[in-house]
């Protein structure tokens, strides 16, 4: 058993559950539900080990809405519980935010999170990719919404960063 095997273990529950289409695609009651279920196997295996919620592709507000609306889910789903979490983990790339329902020839990027109605949220140019103002500006807020949640005492991971556009678009290795 692969929680056995790695005793006080980090785990990072979900990989981009904010991606429709890709990844995860989860709306957030369930993602809500199937980390409450993971987050009881694993802890009941190892008490030692760390969960981390979360891991969505970047922290902008739409997905911020998306993480408001699985903490609400959680609290719904578990008697009114918080939802319990050792760290979050999160993604910080830069990526437009228009769903592709909305604006076909412009929804590149990261799309709508399933569950969210909103046509677009951040609207961004390619040239933005490699914006190292605006990535640092949404760690904080990240870290800011954190607090806000009652999270500003757990570790806060970023697993997957990165310029996603190639050469040809003007971005060198």
């Amino acid at each position: 058993d692969a929680i056995a095997a790695n005793p006080q273990a980090d785990w990072l529950i979900g990989n981009e559950p904010d991606r429709i289409d890709f990844q995860d695609d989860m709306e957030p009651h369930v993602y809500a539900a199937a980390y409450a279920e993971l987050y009881n196997i694993i802890k009941t295996a190892d008490p030692t080990a760390r969960i981390f919620a979360g891991t969505i592709v970047q922290p902008t507000p739409l997905r911020l809405q998306y993480l408001d609306m699985v903490l609400d889910s959680y609290k719904q789903q578990n008697n009114g519980a918080n939802m319990p979490v050792d760290g979050w983990s999160i993604h910080n790339f830069i990526l437009n935010e228009v769903s592709c329902d909305y604006d076909p020839s412009n929804c590149w990027g990261a799309d709508i999170p399933p569950g969210i109605t909103a046509n677009f949220g951040e609207i961004l140019g390619i040239e933005d990719n490699d914006n190292i103002d605006l990535f640092k500006q949404r760690i904080v807020n990240f870290r800011q919404w954190m607090s806000d949640n009652g999270y500003s005492d757990v570790p806060l991971t970023v697993s997957e960063y990165g310029i996603l556009m190639p050469d040809w678009l003007g971005f060198d290795d």
